[in-house]
This record gives C-alpha cells, sequence and structure tokens, in this order.
C-alpha cells in the first residue's frame, strides 16, 4: 500500500514486503557496486562470467524483479604426479658374461629402488665390474649411480665408468667419482653396441671391507 504525504505529493511505500524486497535490490546493487571498485583497485584474482540468479517476487500491487548476482566460487587446483616410467629392459634381470653385482633393492641419497644392481667394496677390495652382452638390440642405457646408504664408511669414495664395446672398439664415458649421499643420473648411448660394461673404483676410504656398495639404480636398457 502507498500514501501520499501532505508535502509536494510524494509517495512512500508502505506495504511490508515490497519494502524488504527493494532493501534487497538496494544491498544487491551495493555489493555489485564492490566488486567492481574491487576488481578496479587489483584485489580480485580474474574477472570471469559469473552466473546470476533472478528471483520474482509477488505483492499486492505491482511485481518486483529482483537480480541478484552470486559470487564466484574458488576451486583449488590439484597437483598429480605421473608415475615413473618403467619402459625398457632391466639390466639387473639380465645375466652377465663377466665379472658379477648383486642384485637388490636399496637406497641412495634417500631414493628407494626395488630394482638395482650392487657391490660391496672397501679398501681391500677396491674394484667391481662386471659386463653384459646386449647382442647390438639397443640404443641407450640409464641409471641412477651412487653408493647405497647403509655403507658404514662416510669417507668413502668411489669412481664410476661404464665402457661400451663395438667391434673391437671401447668406449668410456667420462669417470664419475662420488661420496655417501650423493647420486647421478647416468646415460650412455649405445647405438646397437655389442657389449656393456659398468665398473666401479674405490678412490678414498678408511674400512677394509663393508665400507659401502657401489650401485646402479633401475638400471635399463632402451631399444628406441
Amino acid at each position: 500500500m502507498a500514501r501520499t504525504t501532505a508535502r509536494g505529493g510524494a509517495r512512500r511505500l508502505e506495504h511490508p514486503m515490497l519494502v524488504g524486497i527493494v532493501a534487497a535490490i538496494i544491498s544487491a546493487l551495493i555489493g555489485a557496486g564492490a566488486t567492481v571498485w574491487a576488481a578496479k583497485q587489483g584485489k580480485l584474482e580474474a574477472i570471469v562470467p559469473i552466473p546470476t540468479v533472478t528471483v520474482v517476487a509477488t505483492v499486492p500491487g505491482p511485481t518486483v524483479t529482483t537480480t541478484v548476482t552470486q559470487s564466484p566460487s574458488t576451486t583449488e587446483v590439484g597437483t598429480t604426479t605421473s608415475p615413473v616410467d618403467g619402459a625398457g629392459d632391466s639390466l639387473a634381470e639380465q645375466s652377465p658374461i663377466d665379472g658379477t653385482f648383486t642384485k637388490g633393492s636399496f637406497a641412495i641419497h634417500g631414493r628407494r629402488f626395488g630394482d638395482g644392481l650392487y657391490r660391496w667394496l672397501g679398501s681391500c677390495s677396491q674394484k667391481a665390474s662386471a659386463t653384459w652382452d646386449l647382442s647390438r638390440r639397443y640404443t641407450q642405457f640409464s641409471a641412477v649411480i651412487g653408493l647405497i646408504d647403509r655403507g658404514q664408511d662416510a669417507t668413502l669414495k668411489v669412481k664410476f665408468t661404464a665402457y661400451v664395446t663395438d667391434g673391437t672398439s671401447r668406449t668410456a664415458t667420462e669417470p664419475v667419482v662420488l661420496g655417501k649421499y650423493q647420486a647421478r643420473e647416468l646415460k650412455v648411448p649405445l647405438n646397437h653396441a655389442d657389449a656393456i660394461e659398468l665398473e666401479a673404483v674405490v678412490v678414498a676410504g678408511k674400512n677394509c671391507t663393508q665400507a659401502g656398495a657401489a650401485a646402479w639404480g633401475d638400471p635399463r636398457l632402451y631399444a628406441s
């Protein structure tokens, strides 16, 4: 219901429901204005299309339509980790034609390997090596090299080298010297070579035996 005041003939709304709806409209307009102001001030991360909800309320007298703008929702973006690529053939599953290594699981600098090759070394047992026949099937070899974490001699340092034999030629990789809690990824081009030899040589250490073990974590051969 509305009536005219004595001054100037202005009309004033008195119906309670109509007054409430008009108040909601004013509140929505104020909120929208605040959102625009925040965007101009750089306080919103981004402006995206925002859904709207239309509310229609019918009361005695004129019909009032109010459009209310909803606040954008925030969705947390998660991080997924792809599984480690286990492609290729495991060198640990193949028998060497010369020398020996132990197949098993171990940790290098806190990283665990369920598939690997290792050999205990010390100042009295300073060298370990083994050779595998590749039958010219592979193009690349890869592994993570280092000393296993459960070694006893913190001063032990070992030089790692790989040798690739192709016919009558024998090519060596650049030697890598590592101590305890150090690791390095090794990648060796094979180019369909005949054989590969892995070698570990002690260059420093105090313990005679069981000082530490040179290891090749996840040793893989790739055909392409």
